[in-house]
């Protein structure tokens, strides 16, 4: 099974793409950048699912580090 990685601070909104996407994939949840970030450092993550407006680690810039871990993983802004 694939892995997915949704990263989003509204929590509504991860619980709708694990209820959505779970019987697809494998879904990691993350509530920021920094999280994210560590869950792709430990996972194999096939797709990322990312919101753009987020405290702290803004989206662009949890962007630009995903980047530098995986070039080829595909984003989903």
């Amino acid at each position: 099974m694939k892995t997915l990685l949704a990263i989003d601070d509204e929590l509504s909104v991860r619980e709708a793409y694990r209820l959505i996407l779970s019987d697809r994939y494998r879904v990691l949840l993350a509530p920021d950048g920094a999280t994210a970030l560590r869950l792709m450092r430990e996972n194999h993550v096939d797709l990322i699912l990312l919101d753009m407006v987020m405290p702290a680690m803004g989206g662009m810039e949890v962007l630009d580090e995903i980047v530098k871990l995986d070039s080829l993983i595909p984003v989903i802004v």
